[in-house]
């Protein structure tokens, strides 16, 4: 069983079976349930929700099956990927098994692009060495930012996806609409930067609940979801 427990959902892989629960919900219930009447032989974990949570699930996965959980860190190197910090555990875990990933699919240079809570972007060259990237907030934390400093901006409907950058018309279309336009201006910078920075036959490779909207932006990427769950079957074989 494979779990990468994000900030606002937890991906979890058993077999042929997959699925996510809000980070928010997750308990012993849910936890047990993803297995179904089988128990796994092994779980493997990457988190970025904290140790409290990490603990619960291995006193659950101890508890229920007798199976200790291998936690993926970070680290300076694995699987042909170098890692550019000068202390690779302030990485997350979460950027690091993406770039994994990403760079074995191909085994060869990649921009990964993960657009969850926030947005990573990270380049990886031919010879698996990170050249370094970039965080930034993703659609739902531009917009908090926004709404939670400035006290007479009203919104009352906070939904919408990158497709509309047109002037708004009323507080909410130009709130919606003004992190549109960041967003579909940061896509189209990366697909014009990416080759610049890799080559010509790198590739782009996107992840995160914003992916296929990003990717629809900047009108080129491979969508890989499961990226980071991908990346635990290299760092933990």
């Amino acid at each position: 069983m494979d779990l990468d427990i994000g900030n606002t959902f937890v991906k979890w892989r058993y077999g042929t079976n997959k699925g996510r629960i809000p980070t928010a919900e997750l308990d012993r219930q849910l936890f047990l349930g993803c297995c179904g009447e089988q128990p796994p032989a092994r779980v493997r974990l990457a988190s970025v929700a904290g140790q409290e949570q990490e603990v619960a699930i291995s006193e659950w996965s101890l508890d229920s099956w007798g199976v200790t959980v291998e936690v993926a860190r970070t680290v300076a190197q694995a699987a042909g990927v170098s890692n550019s910090y000068e202390d690779p555990s302030r990485m997350g875990i979460d950027r690091w098994l993406a770039m994994i990933a990403g760079y074995n699919l191909h085994q060869s240079s990649c921009c990964i692009v993960d657009c969850g809570s926030a947005i990573t972007i990270d380049y990886v060259d031919d010879n698996g060495a990170h050249l370094g990237g970039y965080i930034m907030p993703g659609k739902r934390l531009m917009r908090q930012g926004l709404l939670s400093n400035t006290e007479r901006i009203l919104v009352d409907n906070p939904n919408g996806g990158w497709g509309n950058c047109a002037p708004g018309i009323g507080t909410d279309e130009s709130v919606e609409h003004g992190v549109c336009l960041l967003l579909c201006a940061l896509a189209e910078r990366v697909r014009k930067d990416y080759r610049l920075v890799l080559g010509e036959q790198s590739q782009l490779i996107v992840a995160g609940g914003d992916g296929a909207e990003f990717i629809a932006a900047a009108g080129v990427g491979q969508l890989r979801q499961d990226l980071v769950i991908e990346g635990l079957s290299y760092v933990l074989p």
